[in-house]
């Protein structure tokens, strides 16, 4: 299954419009929501990363690395409009990035609850 990447289609004519967008930088995603700055976010547990999907102009960033992303599994969009949430299989934890909003900057964090 390399490289990874995402498919989309319109369900009126999936096999006619069937696209592929793929990166040699995904290694497992696991989980994918659509941000609130129109960009698909994607958790990569094997890769510990969360990375972006600008469908607009095609490019992948990653925004997210270790020690903060350990074992990413699921992701969704925050209810602030300006943040996705994220959490750590292996990490035990609950993570926050900001998508982009120069009011939210530098809000990224992991939640533990355990760690203080």
């Amino acid at each position: 299954r390399a490289p990874a990447g995402l498919l989309s289609f319109d369900p009126s004519d999936p096999e006619g419009s069937l696209e592929r967008c793929e990166t040699a930088s995904l290694q497992e995603p696991d989980g994918v929501c659509l941000g609130p700055d129109g960009a698909l976010w994607i958790a990569d547990t094997a890769a510990n990363t969360i990375v972006r999907f600008d469908p607009a102009d095609g490019s992948w960033t990653t925004a997210g690395t270790a020690p903060q992303v350990d074992g990413p599994f699921d992701i969704k969009p925050g209810p602030d409009g300006a943040s996705v949430w994220f959490t750590n299989k292996t990490g035990n934890t609950v993570g926050r990035l900001s998508t982009g909003d120069e009011a939210h900057a530098g809000r990224d964090s992991v939640v533990d609850e355990n760690r203080g």
